[in-house]
């Protein structure tokens, strides 16, 4: 499930609530059937509050850009 919205609350650090923006829930991402499938992404989630820069990082291949295909609805 992917969000996007102002309907959620994100506690920060400061203890401050933060309007969540963007929210993913359990995101997976299969390519191939049977044998041939390989999980690319695995029950990914995550929120992004109001104002908030984030970013992705892993290594190659980890599925940082399968993520942010499916986000932006690529994929």
């Amino acid at each position: 499930m992917v969000s996007l919205h102002g309907a959620h609350q994100l506690a920060t650090d400061s203890n401050r609530k933060q309007e969540v923006i963007l929210e993913v829930k359990n995101l997976t991402k299969v390519f191939g059937l049977g044998k041939n499938a390989t999980k690319a992404v695995n029950d990914v989630s995550f929120s992004v509050g109001k104002g908030e820069i984030v970013s992705l990082l892993g290594e190659s291949g980890s599925g940082k850009t399968t993520i942010a295909r499916m986000l932006l609805k690529l994929s």
